[in-house]
């Protein structure tokens, strides 16, 4: 379920398919068409996306419901933890009616460890963590929940900034269309370093000026959870 970029639908302007994306970096470079411009520019994009999930963006957000256990205080990929999860944004409890209700705190791994020493009897959690996202992605309750705290809050809804995935077939499109432009010149920078040294600093001064076009547009209380 998606806040930021759905997880189906149309947008406007539409997605690129990556066979779209990979025709435009092979004929920037004078090679459209050719097989090895081709692969050249599949590398290029998707070492585009590399670099789009090394940092967080608004338009990544989205969310996964977590269905809360009795006595369970962490929970993992078993448990509906998504794996495409980078860093969160907030954790809303619903109630038996899914309505959102209450929240629990995000804590940094070490004041977790620090505050939370025991965690031996069932009680109410009030903060969350993630200690390893990219190991097990298991999420961590400040105390496994009671009987009656699953009851009234039998689900856990994450709000969180996702990984993209990397593309594979030609027809599947992947990357937003607010990301577009600027992964289609960092890939154009990457072939061209290959095939047209001349136009390098051209197009990487592109993907640049691009990348630092799309930060300036996030707004700082979409990049963190709240303090």
């Amino acid at each position: 379920m998606a806040s930021g970029v759905p997880a189906s639908g149309v947008t406007e302007p539409s997605n690129s398919t990556f066979n779209q994306l990979k025709s435009r970096v092979a004929a920037s470079v004078g090679m459209g068409g050719q097989q090895r411009a081709l692969d050249l520019a599949g590398d290029g994009i998707n070492n585009g996306i590399r670099r789009v999930n090394s940092k967080l963006w608004s338009w990544l957000l989205t969310t996964a419901d977590i269905t809360t256990v009795a006595d369970q205080a962490n929970y993992n990929e078993d448990d509906s933890v998504p794996g495409d999860f980078k860093a969160p944004r907030s954790m809303l409890l619903l109630d038996s009616s899914s309505n959102e209700s209450s929240r629990l705190v995000w804590l940094l791994p070490k004041d977790f460890d620090n505050l939370w020493l025991d965690r031996r009897n069932s009680g109410e959690p009030r903060t969350y963590t993630v200690h390893n996202i990219h190991d097990n992605r298991t999420l961590s309750l400040s105390a496994a929940p009671t009987a009656k705290w699953v009851a009234a809050y039998p689900t856990m809804r994450l709000r969180y900034y996702k990984r993209l995935g990397l593309y594979s077939g030609n027809e599947t499109t992947q990357i937003p269309v607010e990301a577009e432009l600027m992964i289609e010149y960092f890939a154009r920078a990457e072939v061209a370093s290959v095939v047209r040294p001349g136009a390098l600093s051209r197009y990487e001064s592109m993907w640049r000026d691009q990348e630092r076009e799309l930060r300036s547009a996030e707004m700082r209380w979409q990049v963190g959870d709240f303090d």
